[in-house]
C-alpha cells in the first residue's frame, strides 16, 4: 500500500514524498490529475486503468455496479486567456470528463472486479474488464461489448 504526504509549500498538488511498505521514497511528485468521487460519494473505485497515451481512463466500481470511461482535458481547454495567465505555474491540474457510464451487464454483476481487473490494449483500441473469472472486451470509443 502507498501513503502520500502532501507538501506544505505553496505549490498546489505538490507531493513531498511517498511511502510504500514503510519505506520512504524521497523523490518529489506532482499531482497530474484528480477525480473527486468518480462514482459518487458512497461508491468506491474498485479498479482503475489509464491508456498508454494518457488520454483515456476507466474506473470500475463494484459498489455502483458500473464502470466509467473518462477522457482527458488539458487545463488550457477549460481556462480563458486571463485565467491561463494567472496560472503560469501550472497549478490547475488536468481534468477528466466522463464520456460513458456503463452498468455492468446482466450475468456479470454477481462477480466483482479486482484492483488489477481492468486494462487498455497496447494500441488503446480495446478495454478489457475481468468480472470474476470472466474477461470482457469493450470498444471504449462507443462503449460496446465485443
Amino acid at each position: 500500500s502507498w501513503n502520500v504526504t502532501e507538501s506544505s509549500s505553496s505549490t498546489k498538488g505538490a507531493l513531498s514524498s511517498m511511502r510504500s511498505r514503510g519505506k520512504e521514497i524521497a523523490m518529489p511528485y506532482s499531482l497530474v490529475a484528480a477525480m473527486t468521487s468518480p462514482h459518487g460519494g458512497a461508491n468506491t473505485v474498485s479498479s482503475l486503468a489509464i491508456s498508454k497515451d494518457g488520454q483515456c481512463a476507466c474506473t470500475v466500481s463494484n459498489d455502483e455496479n458500473a464502470f466509467r470511461i473518462w477522457h482527458h482535458l488539458n487545463p488550457s481547454d477549460l481556462l480563458d486567456e486571463q485565467e491561463q495567465q494567472d496560472d503560469k505555474q501550472g497549478l490547475t491540474p488536468p481534468a477528466w470528463i466522463c464520456q460513458y457510464k456503463i452498468t455492468t451487464p446482466a450475468g456479470y454483476s454477481n462477480f466483482g472486479t479486482r484492483k488489477n481487473g481492468v486494462t487498455f490494449s497496447s494500441d488503446g483500441s480495446m478495454l478489457a474488464i475481468a468480472y470474476g473469472h470472466t474477461l470482457t472486451l469493450w470498444d471504449h470509443q462507443d462503449a460496446t461489448l465485443l
